[in-house]
């Protein structure tokens, strides 16, 4: 299905894939913008690591699908890797005083 949607010119289509799309998107963004030091670390360790980590482990299978060498579109860029970094970063740090267990 992923891939009929992906490349269809149709409206309805269209509007599917940025409802797909518009989630993980701003998790991108937010990623990016504490993988370049503008966001709180303590701020993102609590209230975005959960729900990082949450989408990419559910959207593992699409995220695969995406990257794959047949849907490049890109020009080589992987897709969601502000995430993967910014996971990667925020696994190394322990939880803020009154999170840390």
């Amino acid at each position: 299905m992923w891939a009929h949607i992906s490349n269809s010119a149709e409206f309805d289509d269209r509007r599917t894939v940025m409802q797909i799309a518009a989630y993980p998107n701003m998790l991108e963004g937010l990623a990016g913008m504490y993988n370049r030091d503008m966001l709180d670390e303590r701020i993102v360790k609590t209230r975005v690591e959960i729900a990082a980590q949450s989408f990419r482990a559910q959207a593992d299978w699409w995220i695969d699908v995406i990257r794959s060498p047949a849907s490049a579109t890109d020009g080589g860029r992987v897709i969601f890797e502000e995430i993967d970094e910014m996971l990667r970063r925020l696994a190394a740090i322990e939880h803020p005083s009154p999170y840390n267990p």
